[in-house]
């Protein structure tokens, strides 16, 4: 016999006001202007699509540089600088030696561009960019290895399909995430072209690097068994590197103490609305870009504590959302679905038939981290901690009839009830389920 769900937010808080239609010359843009940077010269309105053509031969090229330093390349900038010259390989660069021992030489199949057919089909399919799109994206992500990369072997973190360790070249500490092995590879590439479509946004629209909400992906290197002994004899595969961030908002909310009366927002009122924007920035950058994240969570938000800046991370299960609509159906054909996070899980993704992962899910994940890093508490923490056969039952009704507000602890009402702003921007997102724009016109008139 499972419990009925409590009673409504609503007879708890009272009544919600109706969210008032967003006029069509409201824009986002002004969530910029509160301590998120302003592009000084965007090309195109943050809500108007991006004009994403069938790629013919030669065409839909984004020329992108990525570099191991923190500058942002402007539009006007000659991107075959230096930078360029120092970190990306030359048909003509010369075979030198490495502390990795022989360089391998650009004849070895080691860049997307040179890989076997076989390989090849590791790489990313979208109906949006070409195969041809595609290889030249990631061939161009591939750091020389006139840079020297070593393993430092601290963990960072490990997931199903690879492990992150942090790295170090002769002046900077970075992370690394490596497959488990090569037929993992896929989710590498995957990975990297999705921080190259981010990239061509941000170099676009001229963002200051520190403060852009996305992490910035330095590129791809490859590995074999003499770099990380883990991988089988013979194995080569790509790895990526990334900025060492050691926190994350997981950490952030599991150290903050809770607050005594009058309760405060778990992580502080101050840093919370710097979350609060950062996330909503990312979402306008996914959705401009085209891409839809699905697995928003606090352990994919990383949090920078001399800077106080959030960035979002891990883009492995993240698709340009014409790519979901395909596989969606695909799946939905064979009996699958996407790979879920029930905790920060939308109702409408664990329907009957399940909704594909959209602009709408990734904001209702954002709903659920606010709310987490406001109380100190994760979504449905109470049902997860019982760990039995009847609690997961239970929690995945709970989440199809959206009742997680309904569920939180006593103290968590009280804390949302004693800071009304952040009570009505978390109600918006998960009760009213309001548009992101909705959203963003409430946070900018507070």
């Amino acid at each position: 016999m499972f419990k009925t769900p409590p009673m409504s937010t609503e007879a708890r808080f009272g009544a919600m006001p109706d969210c008032a239609p967003i006029q069509p010359q409201a824009s986002p843009r002004s969530l910029w202007m509160k301590t998120l940077p302003t592009p000084k010269s965007p090309t195109h309105s943050l809500y108007s699509p991006l004009s994403f053509k069938t790629p013919t031969k030669g065409s839909h090229r984004m020329s992108i540089n990525t570099s191991f330093d923190d500058s942002v390349f402007s539009p006007s900038q000659d991107l075959t600088s230096s930078t360029e010259r120092d970190f990306f390989p030359s048909p003509d660069t010369p075979p030198v030696d490495t502390m990795y021992g022989p360089k391998l030489s650009m004849d070895s199949p080691i860049s997307p561009q040179l890989a076997s057919p076989r390989e090849k089909r590791s790489f990313p399919v979208s109906v949006t960019f070409s195969e041809e799109d595609v290889v030249h994206e990631l061939d161009d992500s591939v750091i020389s290895d006139s840079v020297p990369i070593s393993l430092n072997n601290t963990a960072l973190g490990k997931g199903a399909y690879s492990t992150v360790l942090e790295c170090s070249s002769p002046t900077e500490k970075f992370a690394i995430k490596i497959p488990t092995n090569s037929k993992k590879s896929k989710y590498i590439y995957k990975e990297m072209f999705n921080y190259k479509i981010i990239q061509n946004y941000l170099i676009k629209n001229d963002f200051p690097l520190d403060s852009f909400p996305i992490l910035n992906a330095h590129g791809l290197t490859f590995m074999n068994k003499k770099q990380y002994v883990k991988l089988r004899v013979g194995e080569t595969v790509p790895c990526l590197v990334l900025p060492l961030v050691l926190s994350t908002l997981d950490k952030l909310i599991s150290n903050s103490a809770p607050s005594n009366p009058p309760y405060q927002l778990h992580i502080s009122s101050d840093l919370w609305w710097v979350l609060a924007k950062q996330l909503l920035m990312s979402l306008i950058v996914l959705h401009d870009c085209h891409m839809v994240h699905m697995d928003f969570k606090p352990t994919n938000i990383l949090y920078d504590p001399i800077t106080q800046n959030f960035k979002v991370a891990d883009f492995t299960s993240a698709e340009l959302a014409e790519d979901v609509a395909a596989e969606y159906k695909t799946k939905i054909d064979n009996g699958m679905f996407f790979d879920l996070t029930l905790q920060y899980c939308a109702p409408e993704l664990i329907g009957t038939p399940p909704a594909a992962p959209s602009y709408m899910t990734d904001l209702y994940a954002v709903g659920l981290i606010l709310l987490s890093a406001a109380t100190g508490e994760e979504p449905y923490s109470e049902i997860i901690k019982s760990q039995n056969a009847s609690s997961m039952i239970y929690l995945n009704e709970s989440i199809k009839k959206n009742k997680v507000l309904d569920l939180l602890s006593n103290r968590a009402f009280a804390i949302l009830r004693s800071n009304t702003d952040a009570d009505m921007l978390i109600r918006m997102i998960l009760q009213e389920r309001c548009s992101l724009e909705q959203v963003v016109e409430f946070v900018n008139s507070i």
